[in-house]
């Protein structure tokens, strides 16, 4: 049986103001999603090699030209502290040098 979603708080008195301030919402979603994106596609565009770190030394994102670099898919690597990070350069740049 699934469970029903409880109505959210204040639904039932929606207002025609509350309603143009739920269509801005929705508008400013839109911008910082197109937003994100482009972002995404001028960072992929870039062929130097980026890491971008969160404040617990997590890899959040990372360029192509990096990923490539290492011989990974991003989401191989995301998530992953930059220590495990600098390991997998030394031992893939190893490799590189060995090969």
């Amino acid at each position: 049986m699934e469970e029903e979603n409880p109505p959210e708080f204040g639904a039932a008195h929606e207002t025609p103001e509350d309603q143009r301030l739920g269509d801005a919402d929705q508008r400013t979603l839109q911008q910082i999603t197109r937003a994100k994106q482009e972002w995404e596609r001028t960072l992929d565009s870039v062929s130097d090699l980026i890491a971008i770190m969160d404040t617990n030394h997590r890899i959040r994102r990372v360029t192509r030209a990096m990923a490539n670099r290492l011989g990974v898919f991003p989401k191989e690597i995301i998530g992953k502290t930059c220590y495990f990070f600098g390991m997998w350069l030394a031992i893939s740049l190893d490799r590189r040098l060995a090969g």
